[in-house]
């Protein structure tokens, strides 16, 4: 047996073909909706070619960038709040102005004619035993013999 009548057979040897890459523009990408977005990451909706990692990133930035957008715009009730929570500061300053200070002409008649008495103002004692004193009942100091 010769080593050279020795047939093999060897199938047609083809090149791999090689996928194409999905290019998309940062202008399309800006015009995607999210759901989009997160269909074309998770692989739900197809693009012509594969996702290279240079556009993965790309969408998942400008998907970052929208919820960032989205979490600092505020809340739609705080400006009615704040305007409420104004509104309530002034009417209560408004109502604690009147209470410390009453007009004369917001008393009846009857509140006008009845007066407080007047307290007297005491005068500090300069000591404490005088204050014992006149504050104790006075106590009788005779003593009674017997018979």
């Amino acid at each position: 047996m010769n080593l050279g009548d020795i047939k093999v057979n060897i199938p047609k040897f083809e090149t791999p073909k090689v996928m194409k890459v999905a290019e998309l523009s940062v202008a399309q990408i800006k015009a995607m909706k999210d759901e989009d977005i997160k269909a074309i990451l998770t692989g739900e909706k197809s693009v012509n070619g594969m996702l290279s990692i240079a556009l993965q990133n790309a969408l998942t930035i400008e998907l970052s960038e929208r919820a960032i957008k989205k979490a600092s715009q505020p809340h739609w009730s705080i400006v009615p709040n704040l305007c409420i929570g104004f509104a309530a500061m002034v009417a209560a300053s408004i109502a604690a102005y009147f209470a410390i200070y009453p007009r004369p002409s917001q008393s009846s008649p009857e509140v006008q004619k009845s007066v407080l008495p007047v307290q007297s103002v005491q005068h500090p004692v300069s000591s404490s035993r005088k204050q014992l004193v006149h504050t104790q009942p006075q106590l009788s100091t005779t003593r009674k013999t017997k018979p």
